[in-house]
């Protein structure tokens, strides 16, 4: 009680500053602070211009409006929920087998990550999200399966997709997963299956009726065209604004949704070439250990992430079957990076997953050599400020890729 007490406070202690000082809402963070006042005023889920939107998914908005669209309760809310949260990647790792002390390794880089701590200062959906599907794995992993606990894992998980649809793309690893760990136990995987319709449901009834289609959300759509038509070519994460999409915009949310996928598969089909380059990219974006827009200062080094990615690539090659689910839902996130969209920011929420896995292996190789260097090295670059990124956008320009 004492270790998880003692890193409860530390990671609320290293948090509470930011939430202090929250960012300026801007963009996303402003979309969602008007959503929020929507709620608040009796107007629901609608969008600038009054009319209702199924744009963004549901969750993240409704807890703004419950902390009263205020950004200092919602950061503060922040710095709770990612305390929280480093107690349950020391749980999850536990669960997965992890040898002491590596759990509370893994649970103290979260709490240490830069990156991660500066994320309380902004109105994102990330930790939230982050806070449901760790808890949604910790009951998932359990020793002992239970109906009752799997309805409950897959109800976290429906709220999850509710925060992220970007979480959609796991839901078959973590259904599969389900299945096969006890192919008997089907009661379970039912349960777990149930929870998540239970919580997705009353969304999709909602736009069934007020958007006349049953959609997780509009956002898809635009995401989805604007990585294969990239401002630049390569400036991933910029909504494309061409004749394309007026066209679409114009013949309402649902329709240009669906519009747009089908433009750019499309677009995807006429010139592989260029496809799999933007792929290559997604991916690159995707593993890149410098943050672009989760953390104050774009182009910072995620440093703890840096040092954690080959310690978790040695405990993958180690222990397989040990991190198989984790390696599955890693498998899938790369993927869908490479067809949809690619972003550090992407990565974020799932960085403790990481860190499990690196724990696991630090607790092997700590007395190494290679381990004090790299952590010096990493160290270094975190200091540099921007200087990775400035160094691999180089690189890059040489290679033909920037």
């Amino acid at each position: 009680m004492k270790p998880a007490l003692a890193l409860f406070v530390l990671a609320a202690l290293l948090r509470l500053p930011w939430a202090l000082h929250p960012a300026v809402p801007e963009a996303d963070a402003a979309d969602y602070l008007r959503l929020a006042g929507g709620i608040l005023a009796g107007e629901g889920f609608v969008d600038a211009g009054g009319a209702p939107t199924a744009f963004r998914p549901p969750l993240y908005p409704l807890f703004l409006a419950a902390l009263g669209a205020s950004p200092r309760l919602a950061c503060a809310a922040h710095a709770v929920i990612g305390a929280l949260t480093c107690l349950l990647v020391v749980l999850l790792a536990r669960r997965l087998g992890a040898p002491a002390p590596a759990p509370w390794i893994a649970g103290a880089m979260l709490a240490l990550d830069p990156i991660h701590v500066a994320a309380t200062a902004k109105l994102q959906s990330e930790i939230l999200y982050q806070a449901l599907l760790l808890g949604g794995l910790c009951l998932m992993v359990a020793p002992v399966r239970a109906p009752a606990r799997e309805a409950a894992a897959g109800i976290l998980f429906g709220l999850a997709v509710l925060t992220r649809a970007a979480a959609v793309p796991l839901l078959p690893v973590f259904a599969g997963w389900s299945v096969l760990r006890r192919p008997r136990a089907w009661r379970a995987a039912a349960a777990w299956a149930a929870g998540v319709l239970l919580a997705v449901a009353p969304w999709l009834v909602r736009n069934a009726a007020v958007m006349d289609a049953p959609v997780l959300t509009t956002q898809g759509g635009i995401t989805l065209y604007s990585s294969y038509h990239p401002p630049g070519g390569r400036l991933l994460g910029v909504l494309a604004q061409d004749a394309t999409v007026a066209q679409a915009n114009a013949q309402g949310e649902v329709r240009a949704d669906r519009e747009l996928r089908a433009a750019a598969a499309r677009d995807a089909l006429a010139d592989p070439l260029r496809t799999a380059r933007l792929a290559a990219l997604k991916l690159a974006f995707f593993w890149l250990p410098v943050d672009w827009e989760v953390g104050a200062g774009g182009g910072a080094v995620s440093a703890v992430y840096l040092f954690a990615v080959p310690l978790a690539a040695l405990a993958a090659w180690q222990g397989p079957r040990r991190y198989a689910l984790l390696l599955a839902a890693f498998a899938a996130l790369a993927v869908f990076s490479a067809a949809v969209y690619g972003s550090p920011r992407l990565r974020f929420p799932y960085d403790p997953l990481l860190y499990v896995m690196a724990a696991d292996a630090l607790v092997g190789v700590r007395r190494r050599a290679w381990v004090a260097a790299w952590a010096a090295l990493t160290g270094a670059l975190w200091l540099s400020g921007t200087l990775l990124k400035q160094g691999l956008r180089s690189t890059a320009a040489l290679l033909g890729l920037w």
